[in-house]
């Protein structure tokens, strides 16, 4: 396998890693948290509304607002007195005005000051049909209903609580909770579809998937709706399509003033919340602020219309993104680094617009996670690019400054390297020492046992001579069967004791040669620089040289230690 295709098969692996770490840790990161709610849901829910893409059944709600006007107008402060209820339910429940369902978003939890007040209203909620109140969960989950008095007479009770993503913003609901008891408690918004559809929602069951909760629909003929239900968390996501603002908002105080016409209120779902800032009943939304009441009317309307929020499926997620970083990651490392951060800024706004298309089909894109990927791929595969340049780089250079055989120094790196290390000693003023070795016979061991032999006796001697230095040595292969070694800071003492080493760990070595050993000398000659007349790297040459000439010719398997002047 060539190194082109081992980097390629790299980018790959790595290009799956990158997805499944992100698949798998990203989103549940602190730090990305929040990031990945508001690329991938928020802004592309506030990009959607910004189009006026409201569904058709907005116009089936209706919310009646008890806001500071209305509190003016009726000379009353925060809780408005239950009494002006009773009129107000029986103004709208007449046969010309009558809705299909009310909801009150409203704790009516305690009794009141006036008990008088609590009787007419608790009356005019057993004289009107589909009427429901709202409960909560208190900070310890505690089940807070409203007084009996309103719940036995009220068509049915709903908690209001929904869960809180990072920056409290709500982007979620429970459908239902499990109590201690074991029996289920619904959630305000199912209560009122349940009365719309005359549900029982004791029979509510799970989809065969078993993470959707299937209900009847609004529209007509009569459908099944699928709701995505997180298992973990029993949350499903909400569509948010509509502010407050969008809805049809009639002030509290104009239905008891009967400024409303009737067919205003016929047959739609009207909501009675507040909007009043001591109350506190205003939470951050992927559209904004808004009052609790208009975030229940946007839950209704995604299950009514039949138009949940859902995420694009794990396997296709995964897909798409593995795709992303195979391409970005292809595309960078054979092509320029423009080319591939091109098509890697293509690649998110492709993903962009992928997002805006996905969430007209109430479907949430992941566009952090194609953004993210297209990214990393690309920045990753660069910094790969450019380490896989510089580790070839060494490699030409190692292969341009060592022998092929042994791995010793080449002579033309050798003589640089020589020069170099003159220049230091002098500049030091310490000694620096040379030695040149020559293998003794070394023809007639090529002669006798062939050139591989000798290439064989070669790699060893290279090899024994290595193990001997120091790591500021430096050795070469000299030619041939010849080798020199440079050693810094060493007089001719220490070059002579290194020498010797190594000639008697080559006498004693039993060179493998086959099915027998070889054994192999070596004959050595030193030069030191304080002993030249003049330290230039050709007069040390030539005096180890000179030297291992006498070491040849006087018997070999010798060192000479040269004292030439030159």
């Amino acid at each position: 396998m060539n190194s082109r295709h081992f980097h390629r098969i790299c980018i790959i692996i790595g290009a799956f890693i990158l997805i499944s770490s992100y698949a798998r840790l990203l989103p549940r990161f602190a730090f990305f948290s929040p990031l990945y709610y508001s690329l991938n849901t928020d802004l592309f829910l506030r990009y959607r509304h910004s189009l006026n893409e409201l569904p058709d059944i907005i116009d089936k709600i209706v919310i009646i607002d008890i806001d500071e006007s209305s509190l003016g107008k009726l000379n009353q402060r925060w809780p408005i007195n239950r009494g002006f209820f009773a009129p107000f339910l029986k103004k709208i429940s007449r046969p010309d005005s009558k809705p299909a369902v009310i909801g009150f978003d409203l704790i009516f939890s305690g009794k009141s000051d006036l008990p008088e007040s609590d009787i007419l209203f608790s009356g005019a909620l057993k004289d009107t049909e589909n009427v429901v109140i709202a409960s909560y969960f208190d900070e310890k989950n505690r089940l807070i209903m409203p007084e009996a008095l309103f719940s036995n007479a009220a068509k049915a009770v709903g908690f209001t609580n929904y869960p809180r993503d990072s920056g409290s913003v709500i982007r979620r609901a429970y459908p239902f909770s499990r109590l201690k008891s074991g029996r289920s408690h619904y959630s305000f918004t199912m209560e009122i579809i349940a009365s719309l559809n005359k549900l029982d929602l004791e029979k509510m069951f799970y989809g065969q998937d078993g993470k959707s909760l299937r209900i009847p629909s609004f529209a007509k003929p009569p459908r099944s709706v699928n709701i995505p239900i997180d298992r973990k968390t029993n949350t499903a996501r909400i569509n948010y399509f509509a502010k407050f603002k969008d809805f049809n908002v009639i002030p509290f105080w104009e239905i008891l003033s009967s400024k409303v016409p009737a067919e205003e209120l016929k047959d739609k779902i009207v909501l009675i919340g507040n909007t009043i800032d001591m109350v506190h009943d205003i939470h951050p939304t992927p559209l904004g602020r808004m009052p609790g009441i208009a975030i229940n009317a946007n839950l209704l309307m995604s299950i009514l219309s039949d138009r949940p929020l859902r995420e694009t499926a794990k396997p296709i997620n995964f897909f798409i993104l593995s795709v992303i970083a195979l391409i970005i990651g292809f595309t960078t490392y054979s092509l320029s680094n423009l080319k591939g951060l091109v098509l890697t800024l293509a690649v998110i706004v492709s993903a962009f617009y992928a997002s805006v298309l996905c969430i007209s089909k109430d479907i949430v894109f992941d566009f952090l996670g194609a953004s993210f990927t297209a990214a990393a791929s690309f920045i990753i595969i660069t910094a790969l690019k450019y380490l896989f340049i510089i580790i070839e780089n060494a490699h030409l250079k190692k292969l341009a400054t060592t022998d092929g055989l042994t791995g010793l120094y080449v002579f033309r790196y050798f003589e640089a390297k020589l020069n170099s290390e003159i220049k230091n000693a002098q500049k030091a003023k310490t000694e620096l020492s040379l030695v040149i070795f020559d293998i003794d016979n070394f023809k007639k061991i090529n002669d006798t046992y062939g050139h591989d032999a000798g290439n064989e006796v070669l790699k060893n001697t290279a090899a024994l001579i290595s193990r001997q230095c120091r790591k500021n040595d430096t050795v070469a292969r000299f030619g041939g069967e010849e080798f020199v070694a440079i050693l810094p800071s060493t007089n001719a003492k220490g070059a002579n004791i290194y020498a010797e080493k190594i000639r008697k760990a080559i006498e004693e070595f039993d060179f493998p040669l086959q099915e027998r050993t070889l054994k192999v000398t070596v004959s050595a000659g030193t030069a030191s620089l304080l002993l030249l007349n003049k330290p230039t790297a050709e007069g040390l040459l030539k005096a180890a040289d000179t030297a291992l000439y006498e070491a040849k010719t006087s018997g070999k398997n010798k060192i000479v230690c040269g004292t030439i002047k030159s």
